[in-house]
């Protein structure tokens, strides 16, 4: 589906309410608009989607001392267009506490758009993982968000496209939420049935796949919930980028 320019403001949202933030800074009556990634993958796609959505260029490409991290920054007016267009879907893009972001703007929108949504936002904030324990092996598909608020908008979101993710608690957070979680075969068939994340080269940054396409662990999960013959060990024998 190709989005439409309107279609693509709303999409471009998601990365800033996910990855990134919207803030206002007084002293110079601008505002600071960034996307944060350590896959430049996800750069790129972020880049594009504001050149197509906006027709804005980044202000800055920055990598953090001593970090993979890299940040797309865009420093705005108060008048800017892409700003005002940005903050008449949700007046908050700050996910931490006595803040109050909303998906509501995606509502009432087709499915197709929805669905690009969540894969666009579980590109920045999802994963999926592969666990073996003594009763044998897991899969869990999780999006991390610590905002009661827009956890229960993408809770919803995600039940519109037919995938059910439960709350998922963690008393280290400061709301006592980790996000959403779920380990139903029916919600990775779904999800690889909506083509998985997007961008679909976005890479895992953590843990002991890091280097494999997300999707490349999903079409493994996959495997092994229709067929159950390719162990997940055999995910650490596939070249990174594969």
């Amino acid at each position: 589906m190709a989005l439409s320019t309107e279609e693509s403001q709303k999409l471009a949202a998601i990365g800033f309410m996910t990855d990134g933030n919207i803030y206002y800074r007084k002293f110079e009556n601008k505002y600071l608009l960034r996307f944060f990634s350590c896959d430049q993958a996800m750069h790129d796609y972020f880049q594009n989607l504001i050149r197509f959505a906006f027709n804005e260029n980044p202000s800055a490409f920055t990598k953090h001392k001593s970090k993979k991290l890299w940040t797309t920054e865009y420093h705005r007016g108060v008048n800017n267009q892409m700003v005002r267009t940005l903050l008449s879907f949700s007046d908050d893009y700050c996910t931490s506490k006595w803040h109050f972001p909303s998906l509501q703007f995606l509502f009432d929108e087709k499915e197709e758009l929805k669905i690009k949504a969540l894969r666009f936002a579980m590109s920045c904030d999802g994963s999926v993982s592969i666990k073996k324990g003594r009763s044998g092996k897991s899969f869990s598909l999780r999006l991390a968000c610590a905002n009661p608020g827009l956890i229960a908008d993408f809770q919803k979101m995600f039940q519109d496209i037919g995938i059910c993710m439960k709350i998922d608690r963690d008393k280290s957070t400061w709301s006592g939420f980790h996000g959403l979680c779920s380990t139903a075969n029916d919600s990775f068939i779904r999800f690889d049935k909506i083509r998985g994340f997007l961008p679909e080269d976005v890479k895992v940054t953590n843990g002991k796949f890091v280097g494999l396409r997300k999707n490349k662990v999903l079409k493994n999960i996959i495997s092994q919930i229709k067929h159950k013959t390719k162990p997940a060990k055999e995910l650490l024998k596939i070249e990174p980028g594969q």
